[in-house]
């Protein structure tokens, strides 16, 4: 694939172009990005859902800065 599609033995993967998904994508550790947009046309959205074990869980929004205290919290009232 002329160096564009890389695995390393750790199992690690690394791409040299863009990469489309048909379904669903899961991250189990951290998601790092430094552009998060919506496809053109439109809204990005959120959907803070409750665990399945606890359905009256209220999900938070939740944004933190560099030393990992909240800056922002919004609930699922939007309060």
């Amino acid at each position: 694939m002329g160096g564009l599609v890389y695995f390393d033995t750790d199992g690690n993967l690394k791409l040299g172009g863009n990469a489309e998904f048909a379904q669903n994508v899961r991250v189990g550790g951290t998601l790092s990005a430094d552009i998060i947009s919506p496809f053109p046309g439109n809204d990005l959205s959120i959907n803070l859902a409750s665990g399945s074990a606890n359905p009256i869980h209220n999900s938070e929004f939740r944004i933190h800065n560099s030393g990992g205290s909240n800056v922002l919290a919004v609930n699922q009232q939007g309060t």
